[in-house]
């Protein structure tokens, strides 16, 4: 299947979490390991499509960030990533807590159970307004920098495009693409200075 084909609907937060609780629910009242299993099985599922979805929605929007359609996504997964992450650590907590964890840790990964102490031990629902702010400012520092229209030897390059005649065996060539690159960043230091101040 190529990328292309891929479809990306946004998710309903609201569903989504009525279901995750559900199976939340299930996990913390198993009383045998099927029970268990199958309630870490659903989750994990749920979660896989709350990745799929915000990694198409974040790579689509990182080829065209003129795209309105994926502009307003991006916006969304900014608002909304820490509010899925907030359920995924209560699903850690209780896959940690679960009477049934040694049982568990023979049906999955060590690395599941490792990062889910690594989460429970960071993260904090508190904070998550500063989470929703830190993804808007790392949107709009990807979106400045993805801006750039930098003519150079009569064409007009994007900053990524810029790069290989930074690392061009002529060294006049070199010099002369480092200054616009660096133009670049000096007529939008302003922008920049406020993203790094907030």
């Amino acid at each position: 299947m190529k990328f292309a084909d891929y479809s990306y609907q946004r998710p309903d937060f609201q569903t989504y979490q009525d279901t995750y609780t559900q199976a939340l629910q299930d996990l913390k009242e198993a009383s045998s390991l099927s029970s268990a299993k199958e309630a870490v099985d659903t989750l994990n599922q749920l979660r896989g499509t709350i990745d799929t979805a915000a990694n198409l929605a974040s790579i689509r929007y990182s080829i065209d960030t003129n795209d309105h359609f994926y502009e307003a996504e991006d916006d969304f997964w900014n608002d909304y990533q820490p509010r899925f992450e907030a359920l995924d650590f209560q699903f850690y907590q209780a896959l940690l807590s679960s009477p049934l964890l040694n049982e568990l840790k023979e049906l999955y990964p060590e690395t599941l159970f490792l990062f889910a102490e690594s989460r429970v031990k960071l993260f904090d629902e508190s904070l998550i307004s500063l989470f929703q702010k830190e993804n808007q400012l790392a949107s709009d520092y990807g979106k400045l920098i993805a801006s750039a229209q930098i003519d150079f030897q009569g064409q007009t390059y994007t900053l990524a495009q810029l790069r290989p005649f930074t690392e061009n065996k002529d060294r006049q060539i070199r010099l002369a693409a480092f200054e616009k690159q660096t133009a670049f960043f000096a007529d939008h230091e302003s922008q920049f200075d406020q993203i790094y101040d907030d």
